[in-house]
């Protein structure tokens, strides 16, 4: 079966006159039911053809409905499956990753000195994390869904948490699983993380990664990592959550973004997409000014694949 989102980057190529497609990974419930939707999965996706979205990325879990610190919802298996059915875009999943469920409920500092101090017992919890995302993942692949998007925050606004070897080290084989799982079955896998990631997406991407989603990195350096990464280079990225948190959009906020917007746009396989979603109406807001902005925006002729 042909992917759905190769499908729809295939049928871009070569077709300069193409809007920028778009795309979101978290819709908050404040921002839905504040623009008078539904926090479902038909308000997502009602809220998703409103905007203009040519995506719906839908948050996956088997055992909670609601992240009340994020505040967005998460869908379930079933939901994921009705999506393909009601929804006429490609359809993807966010399943958190082992990093990020091992620091849930743990007192963060501990957690963080456990790696120095007890290296063993945390590799072992890990592994117990990592075997839990792998059974959503694969519960995620059953339902049909295209691309899968790890979400891990390994890394601060300093560099990653645990500095590349140990990142290696006690990560880098439990992505491996991940996305072995995800590639055969024909679907799509990209890695999400906040902070300051991006000196790190190659090596992430030599565990078989093809890109990041909605990560903090600049337009000129996921263009210079998508040139190490390879042809099969994907890349959800180019709005600055700054940009959704301001109360006006000055001309310098509006040319940088053309101007970001722009080069990422060489790319086939570059959706528009913020690194933080929407949690508020302004949020929501602000997004729909961008993508008039993003109407205006050539594409460049002989656009290509990284």
């Amino acid at each position: 079966m042909t992917n759905a989102f190769r499908q729809f980057f295939a049928a871009r190529e070569g077709c300069p006159d193409s809007r920028i497609p778009r795309s979101e990974l978290w819709i908050g419930t404040d921002a839905l039911v504040g623009l008078g939707f539904t926090d479902d999965l038909r308000g997502h996706i009602a809220f998703r053809r409103r905007w203009g979205m040519d995506t719906l990325m839908l948050p996956m879990s088997h055992d909670k409905t609601y992240s009340q610190s994020c505040g967005y919802r998460f869908f379930n298996a079933d939901e994921v499956a009705e999506a393909r059915t009601l929804s006429h875009v490609p359809v993807g999943v966010i399943v958190d990753g082992p990093f990020q469920r091992y620091l849930a409920g743990r007192d963060f500092l501990a957690a963080m000195a456990a790696f120095a101090g007890r290296e063993n017992d945390v590799a072992a919890d890990l592994a117990a994390e990592a075997h839990k995302r792998l059974a959503l993942v694969a519960t995620a692949l059953r339902t049909g869904a295209a691309l899968v998007i790890i979400a891990d925050d390994i890394a601060w606004q300093a560099g990653l948490y645990l500095g590349p070897e140990v990142t290696h080290r006690m990560l880098g084989p439990l992505y491996i699983d991940m996305v072995s799982l995800v590639r055969a079955a024909g679907a799509l896998p990209l890695i999400h993380s906040c902070g300051a990631v991006g000196p790190f997406l190659p090596q992430l991407c030599s565990y078989g990664f093809l890109g990041p989603a909605g990560c903090e990195v600049q337009a000129a350096e996921l263009l210079r990592i998508g040139r190490k990464c390879g042809p099969d280079y994907i890349m959800l990225a180019g709005i600055d959550g700054n940009l959704l948190e301001t109360g006006r959009l000055t001309p310098a906020h509006r040319s940088e973004f053309q101007e970001a917007v722009s080069a990422l746009a060489a790319s086939e396989s570059f959706m528009a997409t913020s690194s933080c979603g929407l949690r508020s109406v302004k949020n929501a807001e602000n997004l729909r000014r961008l993508y008039e902005l993003l109407d205006a925006v050539p594409r460049p002729h002989g656009a290509v694949h990284q």
